[in-house]
């Protein structure tokens, strides 16, 4: 009675926070930008996209309220420093283009990456800053070309340089992290549901393998033949028959074996098993961005 009562409460927080934000689920890829970063001299350096439009995914412009301000004097998560962050707002203010600083920002001279992976600016212009000397440099415009769009730049005394290239080996190790992960938080939510036996560990290892491995082919196809703008849509209706799928497949599979789980709860650990496994992947893509 209590592990049903734990499950069901589960469910129920779970679900709520599932539509309460963009419905999506699974350690699924995200679309990305990720620049290998030369010519900086191992000079303190933090980077930046600024951005044709105000917003991007959870990432937006200041709107002027200090306590809307993504620094690290103001929020605890955010990623810049004040004054960094306020070098960043000074800049995009005086662009010529218009273009906007988000507020994301990161240091960049330690990993000669700057990776935004998390719904990155279609059109972009990359920003650097040398707060030893208080200098940037920034780019022309670029644009998004796939799902994950790679760049090589180069940083002289004026301005910084993108070409493009891509990186299939990156992407394949991405795929399997990701995989790995959600198999791995699937068997341990299985636990609250009592879906721990030996019998049922491979039924769920084999599904989840299944549809994440149709998931990100179906997304990978996407980006390359309809374009960037596409993803979301596309995210949103896989998302939903990747539910739906594991839902009959597991009933068809777990109810084979002795003592047979509940539909209910097949489809409620599910439902919950995606949703967590979503929240864990948009955490991850922040602390391990290399492989999200």
């Amino acid at each position: 009675m209590k592990r049903r009562f734990f499950a069901s409460l589960l469910c129920a927080m779970l679900c709520a926070t599932l539509f309460t934000s963009v419905a999506h689920a699974d350690m699924g890829p995200k679309p990305s930008v990720r620049i290998t970063l030369e010519g900086l001299d191992g000079r303190l350096c933090y980077g930046t996209l600024l951005s044709e439009e105000t917003e991007t995914g959870p990432a937006r412009v200041w709107n002027g309220d200090p306590a809307k301000a993504d620094h690290k004097g103001n929020d605890p998560y955010a990623m810049l420093d004040e004054d960094i962050w306020q070098a960043f707002v000074d800049c995009a203010a005086a662009d010529p283009d218009g273009y906007h600083f988000l507020q994301w920002g990161w240091r960049v001279d330690e990993t000669e990456q700057l990776n935004w992976t998390y719904y990155p600016p279609q059109r972009f212009k990359v920003a650097l800053y040398y707060p030893e000397t208080g200098e940037f440099r920034i780019s022309d415009i670029y644009e998004c070309y796939a799902f994950h769009s790679y760049f090589a730049a180069e940083a002289d005394d004026k301005t910084v340089t993108l070409r493009q290239y891509y990186d299939h080996t990156t992407d394949l190790l991405a795929l399997s992290g990701r995989i790995l992960g959600t198999v791995a938080v699937e068997l341990l939510l299985a636990a609250a549901f009592g879906l721990l036996k030996k019998r049922y560990w491979l039924p769920i290892a084999a599904v989840n393998l299944l549809t994440q491995a149709a998931l990100n082919i179906g997304l990978y196809v996407t980006a390359f033949r309809s374009g960037f703008f596409d993803f979301t849509l596309i995210l949103f209706l896989l998302e939903l028959v990747i539910f739906a799928v594991e839902a009959v497949l597991l009933c068809l599979l777990l109810r084979r074996s002795e003592p047979r789980p509940t539909r209910g709860r097949i489809i409620l650990y599910a439902a919950c098993a995606n949703t967590v496994s979503f929240v864990l992947g948009l955490y991850l893509a922040q602390v391990l961005p290399w492989l999200f």
